[in-house]
């Protein structure tokens, strides 16, 4: 499955892709009604609008996507490893994050075999609190691990890309779960201030 847009005869691109590039949403229901299919239109690198439209939030989009059928859309890995779910929190949107988490996506899709980032990874790691707590209440795991078998509880201990109110939020969201890097940091706190209760954080 997959064609590369960028590689073919604009005359051999799929009337749909076609439709939905430039924004015709009632021209791309009709197709859809008339037998295409959104799942044909997932590019050979694994990228689709409804990618774009996560890492975008264009919820216009997405409410496209999800009011028609489309399931292997949903959960396919893109060229980095990201399902739409994951570009979302990846990049901070909130909106599109609560929609597909709505349709039921897998909060825990990870592509394990290559860098097998979890969606709650990248919100831990771009400081996304709100989508931290979100993605923990529809069922996220943030102990899987990902790229260099960091999880995402141990991100929070690790680096997030936010200020230190932000940081000391996400780590409460998180505390109660297990993380050896956690652990190993508060030991050597513990080293280090001997005599004195060492930081928590």
């Amino acid at each position: 499955m997959g064609f590369d847009p960028n590689m073919m005869d604009p005359d051999d691109w799929p009337p749909l892709w076609i439709a939905l590039s430039e924004r015709d949403y009632e021209s791309a229901s009709k197709l859809i009604a008339d037998g295409a299919a959104l799942d044909d239109l997932i590019e050979e690198d694994g990228n689709t609008f409804l990618h774009d439209a996560a890492q975008d939030g264009d919820v216009e989009m997405v409410e496209f996507f999800l009011s028609h059928d489309c399931p292997l859309t949903l959960e396919q890995f893109d060229y980095v490893q990201q399902t739409p779910l994951i570009r979302a929190a990846d990049n901070g949107k909130t909106d599109v994050v609560v929609r597909l988490l709505s349709a039921r996506v897998n909060p825990n899709a990870n592509d394990e075999h290559r860098i097998g980032n979890t969606a709650i990874r990248e919100a831990v790691r771009g400081g996304h609190t709100d989508i931290v707590s979100l993605l923990l209440r529809a069922g996220a795991d943030p102990t899987i691990t990902g790229w260099m078998g960091i999880s995402a509880v141990d991100q929070a201990w690790d680096e997030i890309e936010s200020d230190n109110a932000t940081i000391k939020a996400i780590r409460a969201l998180l505390r109660s779960f297990p993380s050896s890097l956690r652990d190993k940091i508060q030991e050597q706190n513990k080293a280090l201030y001997p005599n004195t209760d060492p930081p928590r954080d």
